[in-house]
């Protein structure tokens, strides 16, 4: 099955409408270009050579993973969901959504978790703006949590 920037697929979007007249064509959106704005968008993405290997938990509060997540509401009000994973057994600690996910808020959620559930030894996250803030690096090494 070709790929969204197949050549098929950048072909067929810069052609014309097949078998309708340029009358009933006047209203469609001009689609001419958006192939290269694919293509360009595609080009300019980070390329890793060889992503690093993850450690593997050896116990229940080594490892836990934040992920943040994002969508939108149908009216298109953007909310984010913040995810804490337990790495060695995959049971997901404590899951947070709200429309803003500040780091104090995520300090917050850290405190409730470790407070019944102890300490990991090491937070993996996706690098989010709100996980790497100089707030959340403070209270971590405070808390003598590795960040990775």
């Amino acid at each position: 099955m070709p790929g969204l920037l197949s050549e098929q697929n950048l072909l067929s979007v810069s052609t014309p409408c097949e078998g309708l007249s340029k009358e009933s064509q006047a209203g469609l959106p001009d689609l001419q270009g958006v192939g290269a704005e694919l293509a360009d968008q595609a080009e300019k993405r980070l390329c890793r050579e060889k992503p690093q290997a993850l450690s593997v938990p050896e116990a229940t509060n080594d490892v836990w993973s934040l992920d943040f997540m994002d969508d939108q509401l149908v009216e298109r009000r953007p909310f984010g969901l913040l995810n804490v994973i337990d790495d060695f057994n995959r049971e997901v600690l404590g899951i947070e959504a709200d429309f803003s996910l500040p780091a104090e808020r995520l300090i917050r959620m850290l405190e409730q978790i470790i407070s019944w559930r102890g300490k990991p030894n090491v937070i993996r996250c996706d690098n989010g703006p709100e996980h790497v803030s100089g707030a959340v690096q403070t209270w971590t090494s405070r808390q003598g949590i590795r960040i990775e």
